[in-house]
């Protein structure tokens, strides 16, 4: 979905979409927020401890690399531990994360993924 909004703000400077693999957005499976950290918007993810988030990137992707440090105390983890809590952070209160149902109908028009190209 996240591909799919920046496609459609480039508009005709994006000759193609090509996605790899994705999260499905509907059906069975709710919105990532709402899934792996229970919260509905990117503000109250925003508000999460950075723990929590860690926690939630290691149950969500099933990371080995991250999941030893997720019962850590914050001041024990490497810096690419603390980078990599600080970009998910970064990316999932950023507008064109679209990671909630709201900010995929605010940019999209529907929480339903499109039929076509943008």
């Amino acid at each position: 979905v996240a591909a799919y909004g920046l496609a459609r703000a480039l508009g005709s400077r994006a000759r193609k979409l090509l996605i790899c693999a994705r999260r499905s957005v509907h059906g069975p499976t709710p919105p990532l927020l709402r899934e792996v950290w229970n919260v509905e918007t990117k503000s109250e993810f925003g508000q999460l401890s950075d723990e929590a988030v860690l926690r939630g990137l290691v149950a969500a992707y099933q990371s080995t690399a991250l999941a030893p440090h997720a019962e850590m105390p914050r001041a024990s983890w490497p810096p690419a531990v603390s980078e990599t809590v600080g970009l998910a952070r970064k990316l999932y209160t950023s507008p064109l994360g679209l990671c909630s149902e709201e900010d995929i109908v605010r940019a999209l028009g529907s929480f339903e993924p499109p039929d076509g190209p943008p």
